[in-house]
């Protein structure tokens, strides 16, 4: 057999509402699977009316005139998740069933049963010849090596996982070894997944539901094409259009979870002979094994740029040891690296914070309306300058929802960061000796080259320079950089724009402008520069947020972020201020989806509705006045009252726009929306009372 490693997914985590399941991972058999059984059952008879209902699937799928030819047998067997086929075994298998070219449906189904069989037969000898040597049990590293002898990637976190699966399953430990019955399990586990771990569909459902838009289970050409582009397919286009050609050509235009699947693992198994070909071209002494500058080359052709600390980390986390890697330790490193989308632990680390910081929602998604907050706040926001530039042209990819999860902004952050590093290398050939190849010439030409990607950076440089290079200072004219220390003054200056985002409560300089000016309104007459006293925060507030005056909602979340940012009432400085400020609005943020999520819940509409109803709700919530259609009342109506008229609609709408204004707290209209929706007659005018004052200190 071939020792081939193909199939499997990085693992980003489940990203998946439980509300939200396909059930494809749970497709049982309806017979016991022969890979969970003794062999002597191989002889066992199955009709046609007790089978696999994924038997029955590639069966009608590959049928003519409701038969087989024996010429098709492997393309069913690969239908059913079989990676490597015996040819000759498939003959005889065959045969054994029948002496004519074709097969009716029992037969097939007697067929697939025996063929299993022989395959458990397999799976046994192959334990058994490693096995006896170690007290019958199976080394763990040796695991690899039967997986990757079926056809599957011995990635290490699908491994793991889909051992921990099975050991837990049959209540076994695994410290000393694999027992027969836990490896059998992990076999089937890997057939019945498709190749792929828990963790890996969770991944691959949570992208086919967002783009699933009728709800129905298929996936359509053009939906499948966002899709791809949303997992950010890395392979050659035209392989992948090939293959999509062919898929979308058998299943008539109409995708199942099981095709995507299967797209899925092909696109894996080109990713690893892709990688397989890049290993030899950057094998240039052909000895099997690669030191540092080639493993950086090889995975800036996979699409990820591996700088020489991130390398070191990786080496010192799988575990590698000495300069020189061969090809397992290679991919495993790799996969690794890109499942955390070619950032380091603590790098990910960094950006889940921010995700989570920004997750206004509360449901482990991030809201689209507050992506590019967080991508500011990962010092990634626009600037002046080439890199500002670069920045400007990443487009956020349409995710099928209003929001996007944990994997996709790590994927986004990595696509702001390769353009970040392809500005840096641009402005370094521009400017370095020799049309680009040399080092970067003299102290000018460092603060041109500098001041090029952001003018901003120029003041940073000075401080770099100061404690990093004193001497080139007075070496001007006779001093050099090369590529990599170029970066490393570039990043330092990246980092501390990033710190002064933070310290100006991630508002971009637009937005400061506004602020500053009217802070300095109320400094100068609260009696200080640089401060303001608690009447000219007051004043600031009425200004900046006059709601806090009438609404109670409002007054209570303003003294909740005072408190919190321990803010007296004698007084705050200029960064103090702009804390508040955005703490107001993190917690208006989150309250906002609160009664959003509160409203769906009332509404009772179809799953497929959800998101467009989310989009209308939160325009509502963010407008000053109810601002929606009648048309948009009636959709939003539509599981409270289907028959809903646009006149009545017209009357929601006004009785939502007085519930608002007579309020004492905000989106009364929202939270009473299915309220007015069930009133039996809405042709009824209400009057309005008075409003309520909240106005005092803080």
């Amino acid at each position: 057999m071939k020792d081939d490693v193909t199939g499997g997914y990085p693992a980003h985590g489940n990203h998946t509402s439980p509300s939200r399941r396909y059930s494809v991972r749970c497709r049982k058999s309806i017979v016991a699977h022969p890979l969970a059984q003794h062999s002597g059952q191989a002889d066992r008879q199955v009709s046609a009316g007790a089978v696999d209902p994924s038997w029955k699937a590639a069966f009608n799928k590959i049928k003519i005139d409701s038969e087989i030819d024996k010429d098709r047998l492997v393309e069913l067997l690969k239908v059913l998740g079989h990676r490597q086929v015996d040819k000759d075994l498939v003959r005889s298998t065959a045969d054994a069933v029948t002496s004519y070219n074709y097969l009716d449906a029992a037969q097939v189904f007697e067929f697939i049963w025996n063929f299993q069989a022989e395959v458990h037969s397999i799976l046994r000898r192959d334990f058994n010849e490693i096995a006896e040597e170690h007290n019958g049990k199976l080394p763990l590293h040796q695991l690899e090596v039967l997986v990757r002898r079926r056809g599957y990637a011995a990635i290490p976190h699908a491994i793991q996982e889909v051992l921990a699966e099975a050991a837990a399953e049959l209540g076994e430990s695994t410290g000393k070894g694999v027992s027969l019955q836990v490896y059998m399990r992990v076999m089937h586990l890997l057939e019945q997944h498709e190749g792929f771990c828990k963790s890996d569909l969770d991944i691959l459902e949570g992208a086919f539901q967002r783009f699933d838009e009728d709800k129905n289970g298929y996936i359509q050409e053009n939906e499948l094409r966002s899709l791809l582009a949303s997992l950010d397919f890395f392979v050659d286009s035209g392989i992948v259009e090939t293959l999509l050609g062919q898929q979308l050509q058998a299943s008539g235009g109409l995708l199942t979870f099981q095709d995507f699947l299967y797209i899925s693992r092909k696109r894996v198994e080109l990713e690893f002979d892709l990688f397989r070909s890049l290993f030899q071209k950057c094998d240039d002494d052909r000895d099997g094994l690669l030191m540092p500058a080639q493993v950086m080359r090889l995975a800036s052709r996979l699409g990820v740029s591996l700088l020489p600390e991130q390398l070191i980390d990786l080496m010192d986390e799988c575990g590698v040891e000495g300069e020189a890697v061969d090809f397992q330790a290679v991919w495993n490193m790799l996969q690794v690296f890109r499942a955390r989308e070619g950032f380091s632990q603590s790098e990910a680390a960094d950006i889940k914070k921010v995700f989570t910081q920004f997750d206004s929602s509360g449901r482990g998604e991030l809201p689209l309306r507050r992506v590019l907050a967080a991508i500011t706040w990962l010092g990634y926001g626009p600037t002046a300058g080439v890199v500002g530039k670069a920045y400007k042209q990443v487009e956020i990819a349409s995710t099928g929802s209003s929001y996007m999860t944990d994997a996709q902004f790590l994927r986004l952050a990595r696509k702001y960061r390769e353009a970040q590093l392809k500005a840096i290398r641009k402005v370094f050939r521009l400017f370095a000796a020799d049309g680009g190849a040399g080092k970067l010439q003299t102290l000018e030409n460092l603060q041109a080259a500098v001041a090029r990607l952001n003018r901003n950076f120029v003041n940073d440089l000075t401080d770099w320079t100061k404690m990093f290079r004193p001497g080139a200072r007075l070496a001007r004219k006779h001093v050099s950089f090369d590529f990599e220390e170029f970066r490393a003054i570039v990043l330092s200056c990246c980092e501390r724009t990033r710190q002064r985002v933070h310290k100006n409560a991630g508002y971009p300089e637009s937005e400061l402008m506004t602020l500053r000016i009217e802070f300095v309104k109320c400094a100068a007459e609260g009696g200080g520069d640089m401060e303001v006293d608690g009447a000219g925060l007051m004043k600031l507030f009425k200004v900046l947020i006059p709601e806090a005056q009438t609404l109670s909602t409002v007054h209570k979340r303003l003294r909740k972020v005072m408190e919190s940012e321990k803010i007296s009432k004698k007084g705050v400085d200029w960064h103090g201020f702009l804390r508040v400020i955005r703490g107001y609005k993190e917690l208006t943020e989150a309250y906002y989806e609160k009664r959003i999520q509160a409203c769906l819940d009332t509404l009772d509409l179809p799953e497929s509705c959800i998101d467009d109803a989310s989009d209308t709700l939160r325009r509502i919530c963010h407008s000053t006045k109810v601002e929606v259609s009648p048309e948009e009342i009636q959709f939003l109506a539509q599981g409270l009252r289907p028959h809903l008229t646009v006149p009545e609609a017209e009357e929601v709408l006004e009785r939502m726009r007085e519930a608002d204004a007579n309020a004492d707290s905000e989106l009364k209209g929202l939270s009473k929306l299915n309220r007015i929706v069930m009133t039996s007659d809405l042709s009824k005018k209400t009057t309005r009372p008075k409003g309520h004052d909240v106005s005092g200190s803080f």
